[in-house]
């Protein structure tokens, strides 16, 4: 159900602004000449970064699902990585759903979720591809994922028609690698963007009809710190450089440097789930 239906149907959501985000995210490309010299794939995400013990999520994303979760309700978590987003709405629902396109990250909800005394299952994909494979929840949730989403009305609006009563994003203002922009022009040369940011998001989701509730939060720090060797080999990787570098990039990061950083903002608006059409796509 991924095939004819679904593809006509994010062609007819295609809007101009969803038009300028998909060409502010394509001017992050990676040159072609660095990236085919890159030790390692820049794009690649390491699962220990997202380790339970090094992720959180805000209150304000936590209580605003909360709010909006019935007794015994259900949670759908897209982009869950180790279910930092969900998991902490364990004690209010009965199941929560985690669905991410990297594998590793899957294996790692799989893992952390068996700590918690709730029924969940997983999905392998990428949103929305996989969404005719996920029943309606009652809460949805998705953190960090937009500026990984070319096909960003499809996206949100998948969610919407997922969500019985309510959607939950967690994002950063800006989009989270203009951290590492001095270091790009520092190695490469190379001046990076600056968007696509949260007021470009803003107008992709008013012209999908989509009027969120919008609030500055922080994330509450972790029980523990990400080691910083691993933030370094992370920030390398993604520079497409070479470990004798590790020095400059420690050098260069900030001593709170973490990811993702902790100053978010928290987006949630009603849900609207999709009446089947009569052929059932």
């Amino acid at each position: 159900m991924s095939g004819p239906a679904s593809a006509a149907r994010r062609e007819a959501t295609t809007t101009a602004a969803g038009n300028r985000w998909r060409e502010l995210l394509a001017a992050w490309a990676i040159p072609a000449e660095i990236l085919a010299a890159a030790p390692a794939d820049p794009h690649a995400i390491p699962t220990h970064l997202f380790d339970p013990q090094h992720q959180t999520c805000s209150t304000v994303a936590v209580d605003a699902a909360a709010a909006a979760l019935p007794n015994d309700g259900t949670v759908l978590d897209v982009g869950c990585a180790s279910g930092a987003a969900s998991l902490p709405l364990a004690a209010l629902a009965s199941h929560v759903t985690g669905v991410d396109a990297d594998p590793a990250m899957v294996a790692l909800f799989e893992r952390v979720a068996t700590a918690y005394p709730i029924d969940t299952a997983a999905v392998t994909g990428r949103w929305p591809d996989v969404a005719p494979l996920v029943e309606v929840h009652d809460v949805v949730v998705s953190h960090h994922v937009v500026y990984n989403v070319t096909e960003l009305e499809a996206f949100v609006l998948e969610l919407t028609a997922h969500a019985r009563h309510r959607v939950v994003l967690e994002v950063t203002p800006r989009h989270p690698q203009t951290e590492l922009s001095g270091l790009w022009q520092r190695f490469h040369g190379i001046t990076r963007p600056t968007r696509p940011a949260l007021e470009d998001l803003l107008a992709v989701l008013q012209e999908v009809g989509i009027r969120p509730v919008v609030t500055a939060a922080s994330r509450p720090a972790p029980p523990q710190r990400q080691p910083r060797r691993l933030l370094v080999a992370f920030a390398r990787r993604r520079l497409c450089l070479d470990p004798s570098e590790d020095p400059v990039i420690d050098a260069a990061l900030p001593p709170d440097h973490v990811v993702p950083p902790p100053e978010v903002v928290c987006l949630w608006w009603d849900g609207r789930p999709r009446r089947p059409a009569p052929d059932g796509s």
